[in-house]
């Protein structure tokens, strides 16, 4: 309450037309009392490690209700209300000083150090801040120095999976991402839309130094495009759960008809991601979602039963869908969505060649997911679909059976369900660029 109190102070009681060049903000300053809480934000208890892995100096160290979530919490709503009333750019410039904004963020993560209802109480004052910075920074990308941190690398850092990445933090930027792909984060759909929404909006801003930063952070790009592509196949891995069983079934009906708004909501911030303008990204994603999702789906269009099983319900027959059919009609259907969704010229025409093309690449079936793609060199998906377009004799090629598959299904051979479906995926290939 204290905290909450000394916020409302210095905000002018919630007053947004104030603007803070009255003695109390300067009393603010000039006490420090960012540092101090700060400090508070960062506390552990006495024996434990912070968020850097250092044990906590009991010297320094405060005790009580400083160690409370909604405290930190309360620190954070009150840093982000600070930060968001600024109008001033030297008041910007002084709480954007000596990295306090910066630890603030750091200290939070990883998130998965707090416990469920410490996470539960910081997470929504956490993403505000994160919110309210990228406001600032949006507004003024010559903020961006002010939320770097320099990197102080040594000779045990050269074999590091991150020694391509830039040679400064952006602890925004990276505790946006960390926290999207986070449980908690992901449980919590305003608190994960929100994240994404950051990221997108970050790498959208038109600044030299920040699009330069953004393409040299390869860890980040990976690190997000994995995301992106998990969160797509735990989506089909739902919908599929959700399809098999009865045809006839109203709460399944509806559950199934939510994960397909939330299947287009994801398609959408992929969307936004490939034309985001990050030098690089556009084509890592590429290939992640040929490598990580395509290739899967591909797999399971080949699903064919020799009959239909039924089901006694009540007193009435009802037809059941089998896993096996479930997995072929939801790829299917996820198809159709990239189709029409996904935007992208270079990963609608590989898609296309995938599915229609008379040729195919026999790596679709042997190569195994590869962790880390580190450069384009580890690419192997597109360049082959290219040289397959292309007509390039030095690569090995094979009959396309997705592409005999879909033709099946067109033409009725594994029954109406997946005939359908079909029907549903055409049009949208067609109506693509």
């Amino acid at each position: 309450e204290l905290i909450a109190a000394i916020g409302d102070i210095v905000n002018g009681a919630g007053n947004r037309t104030v603007q803070r060049t009255d003695p109390v903000f300067e009393y603010f300053c000039e006490k420090c009392i960012l540092s101090l809480l700060v400090d508070i934000a960062k506390e552990v208890r006495q024996g434990n490690k912070d968020a850097k892995g250092n044990k906590a100096n009991p010297e320094s160290s405060f005790h009580g209700v400083v160690w409370s979530g909604l405290v930190k919490a309360q620190v954070y709503q009150t840093v982000s209300l600070l930060i968001s009333d600024v109008r001033n750019r030297s008041i910007v410039y002084y709480l954007l000083s000596n990295n306090y904004i910066n630890e603030l963020i750091q200290c939070m993560q990883p998130v998965q150090q707090w416990t469920e209802p410490a996470i539960a109480a910081m997470l929504p004052a956490y993403v505000d801040l994160l919110k309210s910075l990228t406001l600032q920074l949006a507004d003024d990308p010559h903020l961006f120095p002010f939320l770097t941190i320099e990197c102080n690398r040594n000779e045990d850092d050269v074999d590091s999976e991150d020694q391509d990445s830039p040679s400064v933090q952006f602890p925004l930027f990276s505790a946006a991402l960390e926290t999207a792909c986070s449980y908690y984060a992901q449980s919590d759909s305003h608190a994960y839309a929100t994240c994404l929404a950051i990221i997108v909006n970050l790498m959208q801003i038109p600044h030299t130094p920040i699009q330069t930063w953004m393409s040299q952070s390869s860890v980040s790009q990976r690190m997000l495009a994995d995301h992106l592509c998990q969160r797509l196949l735990d989506r089909y891995s739902r919908i599929t759960y959700l399809t098999t069983g009865p045809v006839v079934d109203g709460p399944r009906h509806n559950a199934v008809a939510s994960q397909l708004m939330s299947l287009k909501d994801h398609m959408g911030m992929i969307h936004e991601v490939f034309w985001s303008g990050v030098r690089g990204l556009d084509v890592r994603l590429c290939e992640s979602l040929l490598q990580r999702v395509v290739s899967v789906l591909l797999k399971n269009l080949s699903q064919a039963l020799p009959k239909r099983p039924f089901l006694i319900v009540g007193l009435v027959d009802a037809d059941v869908i089998p896993e096996p059919e479930a997995l072929a009609q939801v790829a299917t259907v996820i198809f159709s969505f990239m189709f029409s969704n996904l935007a992208y010229v270079p990963f609608q025409r590989m898609l296309a060649v995938a599915l229609f093309h008379p040729k195919s690449t026999p790596i679709w079936s042997t190569l195994q997911w590869i962790q880390k793609m580190e450069s384009p060199d580890d690419y192997v998906f597109m360049p082959a679909l290219s040289d397959i377009v292309n007509n390039d004799q030095s690569r090995e090629t094979c009959p396309n059976s997705f592409r005999e598959e879909i033709i099946k299904s067109l033409q009725g051979k594994y029954g109406e369900w997946r005939t359908a479906v079909s029907a549903f995926f055409l049009p949208n290939v067609l109506c693509a660029e």
